[in-house]
């Protein structure tokens, strides 16, 4: 068969599992979904294969379009600007990281990410030679498959890292820091003038150490044990959603704390923006550094910078450490505690869960009623969902050999019972 028949022969296919109305359990709608997008990105891979070989047989004049990417927008209705994406992406797989082309069809690869990695792979110094490049371009692909794509972004940014971990610092710090004395430069802010409903709008573009230090204050009046301070029915009725409550901290803020020069403590931990640096680098001022909480990349330059200014806490690691066991005195995790499971963990624990650090608590992995101890080592830091999840016992949490925290499934989800942890990219990964 050619490829055309092939592919009509796909589409009648799908057709018909689209008019199919038997009903379906849970699993196999699960099994479906998963099927569906494999075939999706199979399709997206041949698209992309297919746009290189019509630029290159001028397509697009024969179809009377202007372009590739005109061709592309008025076949599929996309955008020209999208189409033109569609085009770069395509050609850069071609150039630059043709081996990745085929890993779209695998389960965690995405368009999106693709355009990460061709980035990231013209970035690449270079000295590198064809094997060098081939390298680093396999553990990109290894990485986008694991990762999220806002983690995927973030170690792309140290592609070379796989052979020289040195340079991977001097061209992250040097990049970053770059981006930050242009987003300082370019911080705006503008705000319009009260509407006959008493609202004033307004905007702001501002960077990220800036954005993560208000996104802290933020999270901690919006985290589910402050809902005093914005929920208060007789102001603003019974029922809020996140977006109001984000409006209404914002409101806190501005007109509480500035006298009061401190946010409420959220779960044992003030609103303190907690930065995970690594002694050398601190000391000779090259690489970068993690925002805990956000996951976001800055300078060691910038934490130098707002560590002066700002209600900043860094946790150095590779030189002394605080005592971080409480043993069975205390309950509840301290201060120390949170802060360091903020710093190793960056949020919830639990496999793709995106919750930050001011929503979690931290949970006692061998359980405070079973003869637990209230301990560093004992704590993973879990969402309500995902700590009610594991105290109804489906689901069980335990600490791996290596300090992490993984959890295993029920039967009905994985009948192996495999663990799985979770993939948010720390460029460290160190064991605490």
């Amino acid at each position: 068969m050619t490829a055309i028949q092939l592919v009509r022969q796909a589409e009648a296919s799908l057709d018909a599992a689209l008019a199919c109305e038997e009903p379906l359990a849970g699993v196999e709608i699960a099994e479906l979904m998963r099927r569906t997008h494999a075939a999706i990105a199979t399709g997206q891979a041949l698209l992309l294969k297919m746009t290189v070989a019509a630029d290159r047989a001028n397509v697009a004049k024969r179809e009377g379009a202007a372009s590739t990417s005109a061709f592309i927008a008025k076949t599929t209705g996309i955008s020209l600007k999208d189409a033109a994406r569609e085009v770069k992406l395509a050609q850069d797989l071609q150039e630059v990281a043709p081996q990745t082309r085929d890993a779209l069809t695998r389960p965690g690869m995405s368009k999106d990410k693709m355009a990460v990695l061709t980035g990231a792979m013209r970035k690449v110094p270079k000295s590198f030679d064809a094997d060098q490049r081939q390298t680093i371009e396999d553990d990109l692909v290894a990485k986008g498959l694991k990762h999220s794509l806002e983690d995927f972004r973030r170690a792309a940014r140290r592609a070379v890292e796989v052979l020289d971990p040195q340079l991977a610092d001097e061209i992250e710090g040097k990049e970053l820091f770059d981006e930050e004395k242009a987003a300082r430069r370019d911080a705006t802010f503008w705000m319009d003038g009260a509407d006959d409903k008493g609202l004033v709008k307004g905007g702001f573009q501002i960077p990220v150490t800036a954005a993560a230090i208000l996104k802290n204050m933020l999270e901690s009046l919006t985290s589910p044990k402050q809902d005093q301070y914005l929920t208060d029915p007789r102001e603003i009725g019974p029922h809020v959603d996140y977006t109001h409550k984000l409006g209404r901290a914002f409101c806190q803020i501005l007109e509480r704390y500035p006298a009061e020069s401190k946010l409420p403590v959220h779960g044992g931990m003030p609103a303190t923006l907690v930065i995970r640096v690594d002694y050398d680098q601190l000391v000779t001022g090259i690489g970068a550094a993690t925002v805990c909480s956000t996951g976001d990349r800055i300078s060691i330059k910038e934490v130098r910078r707002v560590g002066c200014e700002a209600k900043i806490l860094p946790q150095v690691f590779n030189s002394k450490t605080a005592e971080l066991d409480q043993g069975r005195a205390r309950r509840l995790h301290d201060e120390k505690q949170r802060t360091a499971a903020t710093a190793k963990y960056g949020g919830c624990a639990f496999p793709d869960c995106q919750t930050p650090p001011a929503w979690c608590k931290l949970h006692h992995q061998e359980f405070w009623a079973h003869g637990g101890k209230t301990t560093f080592k004992n704590g993973i830091p879990l969402c309500g969902h995902h700590h009610d999840l594991i105290h109804d016992e489906e689901w069980q949490a335990r600490i791996a050999f290596d300090g992490w925290a993984e959890f295993i499934p029920p039967s009905f989800v994985d009948p192996e019972r495999k663990p799985v942890r979770s993939t948010r990219w720390n460029p460290k990964n160190a064991s605490l």
